[in-house]
């Protein structure tokens, strides 16, 4: 495996824009960049993790309902988990999107 888990370009050039929209609070943009690569590698573990961390802010920079967004956050989170169960970010993104879903 790569750096950050994929052996493709253009899914980890999407993962780095989304991390940067993430920094900006560019949160709606962050999760089509994040899924986007994710569409382009499924199997991109930190892309899940970091989706998981996009949804959780959604609440609080889009104003969207809590509900989908905290189930779909730790589906993500869970797959992260289920690719590579020794990637810190999945466990980071799996404990933030558990607390989400609590509120």
């Amino acid at each position: 495996m790569s750096t950050a888990g994929t052996t493709n370009g253009a899914p980890y050039d999407l993962y780095l824009v989304g991390q940067a929209q993430l920094r900006r609070r560019a949160i709606a943009q962050s999760i089509e960049s994040f899924q986007r690569a994710i569409d382009l590698d499924g199997n991109f573990l930190r892309a899940h993790a970091a989706l998981a961390m996009a949804l959780k802010l959604t609440p609080s920079f889009i104003g969207a309902p809590p509900g989908a967004p905290a189930e779909r956050a730790v589906a993500e989170a869970r797959c992260a988990l289920a690719l590579d169960s020794t990637l810190a970010d999945a466990y980071v993104a799996l404990r933030v999107a558990h607390g989400f879903a609590a509120q």
